[in-house]
């Protein structure tokens, strides 16, 4: 009923409102056009009722005025007194009319003949006396038009006010008794609520709640309430029967819930047998995941970097020394994928870089969903071998260690076949000894195959052939084999001189 009463006020405060508005910004401009039509013509109209006061038939002239104007005419005495006028067939004479200051133009609005007109008065002296009157020369003239216009616009305004109105009635009175019975306080039924608390207490689980308690959106919470005496109904029948050492079937629409732990050790499994580096980042960008491979690849352990975000972990560097880790964040915020370029280095904890493709895999909610989780694969690219240059320099050095070794054999030699061994230039005649016509034919081959960068050919052995006395020793000739006629450069640095 409250409600009612101010939905009720509410309407008539706001009929109430309108009219006022109207009356003070429309009325006001239609009175003043009356005005300016009615002193306008004032002039005219005294003119004209002169003449026709003068002429021998006034009562006719004046209603001649008004057949041709639309407007009454009204001659009033000084004291009030209507001696001459055209209102209601002139029946109106010899009543009074009060109308404003007489020497002075007034326009009125006032009731004449009971209905609302507009009316300027305005003094008339004439020079002879009309009407029978003797010495009575001032009078009043009055023009006056009935009102048409805003007495109607008001009993409009009123009527469509008043319908308003009661319009507003009839709708407030349905609104205010849905409301009352929206508000209205719900009588519960606490029966059935008692008795399930009681069920509880008891470890009862066979109770259910079949009555309603009054609401209707206590329904689901009493589904809710049933379908948990249900579960907790199962489960203590399972635990009762395991207690007495008996396995209740397992029914096809309760299968076997899965450990506590098991899908995480699963997942976790899973990501350790894989043999590319996997790392899962959440939204917010965190790692979540960090298998195994990664942790060889980057030095570092999955529980510390785990819970951390991945621009303070990882950074992938271009070939350039472009850090291009902000991808990963990138695609988490707008969930477009991106390509990784070429030629990434992963940098390792203790600061080396590891040659890697990277690729990403979004996880969304569906197909128009946001990046819940962004799984990054890494892939170590293998680095240029170095097993050519090892195979060249062992072969280098096996090949000095032969040439060293066959020097320091022919050095035993006895002093009367060979002389000692002595570097010479490559220009100048050796002579040869057949201990140096001993030295291995392929040694010389693999000696001229390597590069000219390093040279490790044997030197040109020289050899002098023992004259017949020690004197004839220095005047020997040396002598120069065909086999030895090339350069074989400077000797290792190892070999005896």
């Amino acid at each position: 009923m409250r409600f009612i009463l101010i939905s009720i006020f509410t309407v008539f405060f706001a009929v109430g409102a309108l009219v006022i508005l109207v009356s003070r910004t429309v009325v006001p401009p239609m009175v003043e056009a009356e005005k300016r039509e009615l002193v306008g013509i004032l002039p005219l109209m005294r003119s004209a009722v002169k003449l026709v006061l003068a002429s021998p038939a006034p009562d006719a002239g004046l209603q001649k005025i008004k057949n041709l104007s639309g407007l009454d005419v009204t001659i009033v005495s000084t004291a009030g007194v209507i001696r001459q006028t055209t209102l209601e067939g002139g029946r109106l004479r010899g009543s009074k009319l009060s109308v404003g200051e007489r020497s002075a133009t007034v326009f009125e609005m006032v009731s004449v003949a009971a209905a609302p007109s507009f009316i300027v008065s305005t003094p008339l002296a004439l020079d002879f006396s009309p009407l029978g009157e003797s010495d009575v020369r001032e009078f009043q003239l009055v023009i006056s038009k009935p009102d048409k216009l805003i007495g109607r616009f008001f009993d409009e305004l009123f009527t469509n006010v008043v319908l308003v109105g009661l319009l507003g009635i009839a709708v407030s009175i349905p609104i205010g008794l849905y409301q009352r019975r929206r508000l209205k306080p719900a009588r519960f039924n606490l029966a059935p609520i008692s008795d399930a608390l009681s069920a509880i207490a008891k470890k009862d689980f066979s109770y259910r709640m079949r009555e309603n308690v009054g609401d209707d959106s206590f329904r689901r919470a009493q589904s809710a309430f049933n379908r948990y005496m249900e579960e907790m109904s199962q489960e203590s029948a399972r635990l009762s029967q395991a207690a007495r050492g008996t396995v209740p079937p397992t029914a096809p629409e309760h299968p076997a819930k899965t450990p506590v732990g098991a899908a995480e050790i699963a997942f976790q499994a899973a990501l350790g047998s894989i043999e590319e580096g996997i790392v899962i980042v959440e939204q917010s960008g965190k790692i979540t995941a960090f298998n195994r491979k990664m942790e060889e690849l980057t030095g570092m352990d999955a529980d510390v970097v785990v819970r951390k975000s991945l621009t303070n972990v990882l950074a992938f560097v271009h070939k350039n020394g472009e850090e291009v880790t902000g991808i990963i964040p990138r695609i988490l915020s707008t969930g477009i994928s991106e390509v990784f370029p070429e030629d990434l280095m992963l940098r390792r904890r203790d600061g080396a870089f590891v040659p890697v493709a990277v690729k990403t895999v979004a996880i969304r909610k569906d197909l128009r969903g946001a990046v819940t989780h962004l799984v990054v694969v890494v892939n170590a690219k293998a680095a240029p071998s170095a097993k050519p240059v090892v195979i060249e320099k062992k072969l280098r050095s096996k090949i000095i260690e032969d040439a060293q070794a066959e020097a320091k054999r022919q050095s035993h030699f006895p002093p009367a076949d060979i002389a000692a061994p002595s570097v010479r230039p490559a220009d100048q005649v050796i002579s040869k000894t057949a201990a140096a016509a001993r030295v291995p034919e392929a040694t010389h081959k693999d000696l001229e195959q390597l590069p000219m960068a390093v040279s490790a050919k044997l030197p040109a052995v020289v050899s002098e052939k023992p004259a017949a006395a020690a004197g004839d020793a220095s005047h020997a000739a040396p002598q120069k084999y065909e086999e030895d006629s090339e350069d074989y450069g400077a000797p290792p640095p190892n070999l005896p001189t």
